[in-house]
């Protein structure tokens, strides 16, 4: 069975290391993407807008990335896969099913704090 990784802490988590730095540098994107666009954040967009945020720190930081392109998927006999990371031979490629989950806030956009998003 394949293992959810969500809510995982990759600083916990042995298998997931080398994720730290692609987590630090899609941080850095996103608040430089604030700093910049001003009262706008990329996590307010699509699933696609934050693929290609994770796939631009991928590329900062000497992986490879491939995002959006057809692929087998299970039981399924062609479909799409979101980004595929390939850490510069350090490991194996990884395929990367993005969903993007909403929360509840209700406060308006004025109000974020952008500042509070921190490196792991």
């Amino acid at each position: 069975m394949k293992e959810d990784k969500q809510g995982i802490d990759v600083k916990k988590n042995s298998k997931l290391l080398h994720w730290k730095d692609l987590l630090n540098e899609w941080i850095y994107l996103a608040n430089y993407y604030c700093h910049f666009m001003k009262n706008d954040a990329p996590f307010v967009y699509t699933e696609r807008a934050n693929i290609g945020l994770l796939a631009a720190a991928a590329w900062k930081i000497e992986w490879i990335a491939l995002e959006e392109f057809g692929a087998r998927k299970r039981g399924i006999k062609q479909g799409r896969c979101d980004l595929y990371i390939y850490p510069n031979g350090k490991r194996k490629g990884e395929y990367i099913e993005a969903k993007q989950v909403w929360s509840k806030y209700n406060g308006k956009k004025e109000e974020w704090n952008l500042n509070q998003i921190q490196p792991i």
